[in-house]
């Protein structure tokens, strides 16, 4: 049985309340940001020609001002930079076409880029147009291809003391939590394998790609957990508690400062973790508190405190995409 951990579940604006946190007090920050906002502030599931009739999330598509959403990474990003230990890691979901802005608002605001990561899943369907001739039929020509990645950015806020090894003694941040990841071989399982920055969703044969681990994507219980209402960009229990594990100190503090359903409050609260989520979307506060209370049965016991974020429009708003990036997975470790 896990020990018991604190929780925080703040329902208002992420940038607003990262702004009220005491610097230099989280272990570490796991998180699926937007990959754009519309112009009156609000999330967007998709931009498209016909975003109005669809819930699901984007495939890849970015209506935006790319300068004004890299302003705005800037932003939340200065604001988890400040609240992180010196060596703390921030992970981060992103979108195909925007990522790279999200990169360069990190490296602006002042953390390190260690490496990117990749989950390789099943292609889904493109959203794009397929050009047709006069009658109607397919040409062959099509605008985009069909997804078959979702990429991930690994963050580090610089440490402050000579050394690593110091850095860990004084802070325990700075290090990932390789040894706790480790990835059964594919050729023998009783043997491990350093984790790599590869994951795949289906068992394909991959004996020559070293370690990568497997994870399938949420299915619709997982998207919506009871009664509640089901979120579009859902990412898997196990990945999430790969992720948090792999950055957050045994024991420590994890920040999703755009936490959706809540999937990495119930997988820090499964991995023994303290945490802290926000969603400005109160009609996911159900679905968040069903996931602790299930995650809570499960690792015996969780203090849950709830705060209300003051309200805030992000400024430099902008028009894009939010959409779920899946990525790399992990064997539970409950």
């Amino acid at each position: 049985m896990l020990n018991p951990t604190k929780t925080d579940i703040v329902i208002g604006d992420a940038l607003a309340h990262l702004r009220t946190m005491a610097p230099r007090t989280v272990d570490s920050i796991v998180t699926d940001p937007p990959y754009g906002i519309a112009t009156d502030g609000s999330m967007l599931g998709q931009v498209s020609a016909n975003y109005h009739r669809t819930a699901t999330h984007s495939r890849g598509y970015a209506d935006n001002d790319p300068r004004r959403y890299q302003d705005w990474c800037t932003e939340w990003m200065s604001a988890c930079l400040a609240i992180l230990k010196p060596g703390g890691h921030l992970v981060s979901f992103g979108g195909p076409p925007t990522i790279h802005r999200l990169i360069t608002a990190a490296e602006d605001t002042g953390f390190e880029v260690r490496t990117m990561l990749v989950w390789v899943h099943r292609p889904g369907a493109a959203r794009g147009a397929f050009l047709t001739d006069q009658t109607g039929q397919r040409t062959g020509l099509a605008s985009t291809l069909n997804p078959g990645f979702e990429p991930l950015v690994l963050l580090r806020k610089p440490i402050e003391t000579k050394t690593l090894h110091e850095n860990v003694a004084l802070h325990g941040t700075g290090a990932l939590r390789a040894g706790d990841c480790a990835i059964p071989r594919l050729e023998d399982g009783d043997r491990l394998r350093h984790p790599s920055t590869v994951a795949v969703a289906e068992e394909w044969d991959l004996t020559a790609w070293g370690s990568p681990f497997f994870t399938p994507k949420p299915t619709k219980d997982e998207r919506r957990v009871g009664k509640n209402v089901a979120h579009p960009t859902v990412k898997p229990l196990d990945l999430m508690r790969y992720l948090v594990r792999l950055a957050t100190p045994q024991g420590g503090y994890v920040l999703d400062p755009f936490a959706g359903s809540g999937t990495t409050l119930e997988a820090a609260t499964l991995e023994g973790l303290h945490c802290t989520v926000i969603e400005q979307d109160a009609t996911y506060r159900p679905t968040i508190e069903a996931r602790l209370a299930r995650a809570r049965g499960v690792s015996g016991g969780t203090e849950t405190g709830r705060i209300e974020a003051p309200a805030r429009r992000p400024s430099g708003a902008v028009s894009a995409v939010t959409s779920a990036v899946e990525l790399a997975a992990a064997q539970p470790s409950a």
